[in-house]
């Protein structure tokens, strides 16, 4: 279970709670977390859908998938029919908020709460993005966001703390913006024997 544990401070670490928007795109995406103290932590694909999230991953030689409703994570082993299901933290204080990827108005509104500063332009595989950089002042984190400007969908992040030598690094691939998605992925399957109950 503490594999679990692992993953739902990783499902924190890259959403923040306000999920429930109405009229958001489709979105679904591939997603690595690289660290440069740890390497690869995280590698998965994600989809977004009416305010609900769904990531699937490897967690050792094991699959894993994790499901955010009703502001509810329900993070699972299908192969053993086990998982642990909690509340989702009610403070929004983590990377990035679901509705950016579905809403290019609400990245905005993001980037501008957050007081980001444009500091350049790259291209990314083939994708030309503008890169922000602003401090988090919640939790005094330093962001840099490389956004494709034809969606207005994040590419790349990297993040740092002050005093703490390693940097994270989110990358955003295989993108697909405004596409049918199976409403049945975000299905909780009977079956899983959920820790502490």
């Amino acid at each position: 279970m503490k594999k679990i544990l692992f993953l739902i401070l990783i499902i924190n670490f890259i959403f923040q709670t306000n999920l429930f928007a109405d009229d958001l795109r489709n979105v679904t995406f591939s997603q690595k977390i690289e660290s440069t103290r740890n390497g690869v932590v995280f590698d998965g694909r994600t989809f977004i859908k009416d305010g609900m999230v769904r990531l699937e991953y490897k967690t050792g030689d094991m699959d894993s998938i994790s499901v955010i409703k009703s502001r509810n994570i329900y993070s699972y082993f299908p192969k053993i029919k086990a998982g642990k299901r909690e509340l989702m933290v009610t403070e929004p204080y983590e990377l990035v908020d679901p509705k950016i990827f579905q809403s290019k108005e609400m990245l905005y509104e993001f980037l501008n709460n957050m007081q980001a500063k444009e500091i350049g332009k790259e291209t990314i595989d083939s994708k030309n993005c503008i890169i922000y950089e602003y401090v988090d002042l919640r939790t005094e984190i330093n962001n840099k966001l490389w956004v494709w400007e034809h969606y207005g969908i994040p590419i790349k992040r990297q993040v740092s703390e002050p005093g703490i030598d390693n940097i994270v690094t989110i990358s955003y691939y295989d993108i697909e913006v405004d596409v049918e998605i199976d409403s049945t992925l975000f299905d909780i399957p009977g079956d899983i024997v959920w820790e502490g109950e």
